[in-house]
């Protein structure tokens, strides 16, 4: 399920099951069917750091993802710039 906020979407992800970084910086997570997005270094390069330690946090964890929406209309099929667990339900909050 999609939710849209304050330019923001959020998504509900799965099971987080790996975090690794490309040889550009990039953030990679995916889920444990497979699939994968990415955080891009060159837009949040400052966050990156924060983040890549809240993923490691949560591997194993049923997980959403959020995809900001302020500076083009990134697909949260395959980009993602924060990430939080579901907490209720199964739903992101």
């Amino acid at each position: 399920m999609v939710y849209s906020k304050k330019k923001l979407i959020w998504k509900s992800f799965g099971v987080l099951s790996s975090v690794r970084f490309d040889a550009d910086g990039n953030l990679f997570i995916a889920n444990d069917s497979g699939h994968q997005v990415k955080m891009v270094f060159s837009k949040w390069y400052r966050q990156i750091p924060q983040v890549n330690k809240k993923c490691i946090g949560l591997i194993g964890c049923d997980v959403c993802i959020f995809t900001s929406q302020t500076a083009a209309p990134w697909s949260a099929d395959d980009y993602f710039c924060d990430i939080e667990p579901n907490q209720v339900n199964g739903e992101c909050l």
